[in-house]
């Protein structure tokens, strides 16, 4: 684990009171992208006439869901698209989604420790629920926003906020534990504390914006009380 200097002051991520922990959940809780590379190819690939291989569907992640399917299929096809690879997406991830090895026992000991935890993720309520629930780890979390709760996603702060507000925790006292820049870029927006997970899919990338790096899911032990 090592930390960084919040630009702008002389704060260090070590030196805040860390009240409540907010996940991304797609590549930090779970590594779902085995799933999303078989739903992507059996439903969106079939319509462009090409595979999709797993670094596309990375680089493509962040925005809204029909906001990315217009990049593949005509404006006026691209709910209907995402529906149906929603529901695909579901079911694929009974079968090829795992927890990252350390995440059941990280939320497990800092349930233990007495922190409210939640969930930001840009991914739709329809996939997310389910998802937590398959792992056995929704009754963990407090609160879980996506991306139909807020106006705007990550790298925006409202996803951050509306958790924080959940959680019934100043943003200065959240942690968010992400993979991905977007996820440290709303946190700071938010004024909340940016932990990359540097273990899920964009591996380092997190890294230059992000107040505290965690290398492995325990090391998010060592920032809380």
């Amino acid at each position: 684990m090592t930390t960084a200097p919040v630009p702008g002051s002389a704060t260090t991520a070590e030196k805040v009171e860390v009240r409540a922990v907010a996940f991304d959940l797609d590549g930090t809780l779970a590594d779902t992208l085995p799933a999303m590379e078989a739903s992507w190819n059996h439903i969106v690939a079939p319509l462009i006439g090409r595979p999709i291989p797993r670094e596309e569907i990375v680089s493509r992640l962040g925005p809204r869901a029909v906001e990315i399917m217009r990049l593949y299929v005509p404006e006026d096809d691209a709910q209907s698209v995402v529906d149906t690879l929603s529901e695909h997406f579901s079911e694929s991830t009974q079968i090829h989604a795992r927890l990252y090895p350390g995440v059941a026992q990280l939320i497990e000991d800092i349930v233990a420790r007495g922190l409210p935890i939640g969930v930001v993720t840009s991914m739709r309520r329809f996939n997310a629920i389910p998802l937590l629930t398959h792992f056995g780890l929704l009754p963990h979390f407090g609160v879980v926003v996506t991306e139909d709760d807020v106006p705007r996603l990550k790298p925006a702060p409202e996803p951050v906020l509306m958790t924080a507000e959940g959680l019934g925790v100043d943003p200065r006292h959240l942690l968010v534990v992400g993979d991905n820049p977007t996820d440290m870029q709303a946190a700071r927006a938010a004024g909340a504390v940016g932990g990359a997970a540097v273990w899920g899919f964009y591996g380092r990338k997190a890294e230059a914006d992000a107040d505290i790096v965690f290398e492995r899911p325990s090391d998010v032990l060592d920032l809380l009380p």
